[in-house]
């Protein structure tokens, strides 16, 4: 098991974990499971002896005490993890070469809204996405699909947009 830790960097004072992912791989079987954790779950977090989100640890304590919430709440053992936070993402997307998604006519708007929010943060140019259906994202669209919380069942959807995503850098990079 691998903690997959998305690190929200637009919002400097909080810097709580956007996304957390648990990465299962069964070496005998060789397949692999990515499992989200909702990110305002509320959980007991070691160190601070007290109940909060869970997305709370990271603030507290880093990846260590966000591994150590998850292996106290959930009976894991997870030694690893990956944290990315919005440019390393975007910056991995363009490295395989942007990934292939099926984008909902309902999220365009607020893909796009992400996509300017992005950019005032971190610069760069506004590549908004103009239609629906099967299409290739770059990175800040990618990171944007991935943020969409008002669309769908809310923040259910959300974690599947970004297992999606996750999948997609996957597959592109076996």
């Amino acid at each position: 098991n691998i903690a997959l830790i998305g690190a929200d960097n637009l919002e400097q004072a909080s810097q709580r974990a956007d996304t957390i992912v648990i990465m299962s791989y069964n070496i005998k079987t060789g397949r692999m499971t990515l499992t989200s954790v909702m990110r305002d779950l509320l959980v007991y977090i070691p160190d601070k002896n007290k109940y909060d989100k869970i997305n709370a640890s990271y603030s507290y304590g880093g990846e260590q005490l966000l591994l150590k919430t998850l292996n106290k709440n959930f009976d894991l053992n997870i030694k690893h993890y990956i944290t990315v936070d919005f440019k390393a993402m975007e910056k991995l997307v363009d490295a395989v070469g942007g990934v292939n998604i099926n984008v909902k006519y309902e999220e365009i708007k607020y893909i796009n809204q992400s996509i300017r929010e992005q950019n005032r943060e971190l610069g760069g140019e506004l590549n908004y996405l103009e239609k629906s259906g099967n299409q290739k994202l770059d990175g800040r669209q990618a990171l944007a699909y991935s943020r969409i919380r008002k669309v769908g069942n809310a923040d259910w959807e959300r974690t599947s947009r970004q297992r999606t995503v996750i999948n997609a850098i996957i597959s592109k990079v076996r």
